[in-house]
């Protein structure tokens, strides 16, 4: 079994796990994981929409920000919330590509011998 290795952060860039297929339906979607054949309900579109954009912005609040356009810190609060359990569940992932790498993971990398 794999087990997630991520904490989330929303500050930090996050995207869908290449080991997850989303099928969409009425409801939201459905998450399978292929490494642990976990599914997954996502029961809002909204949280859908918000999952498949994560990549093309540079943190989880921001995509938030622009996907979900919340209309108070609760509402917002409760989309990280839903992330961080995606996150737990290892349906989404920090973004690791080099457009999305943290000044700390480049620092770490010079430092190192």
């Amino acid at each position: 079994m794999v087990a997630a290795t991520d904490t989330f952060v929303a500050a930090e860039p996050w995207i869908l796990s290449t080991n997850v297929g989303l099928r969409r339906g009425p409801f939201g979607a459905l998450a399978y994981h292929v490494d642990t054949r976990r599914l997954v309900l996502q029961k809002s579109p909204t949280l859908v929409s918000l999952v498949r954009g994560l990549a093309q912005h540079d943190s989880a609040a921001q995509a938030i920000d622009a996907i979900v356009s919340p209309t108070s810190d609760a509402a917002a609060n409760s989309y990280t919330k839903a992330l961080a359990s995606l996150a737990d569940a290892g349906v989404i992932e920090r973004n690791r590509t080099e457009r999305n790498r943290t000044e700390r993971d480049r620092t770490i990398e010079k430092s190192d011998p």
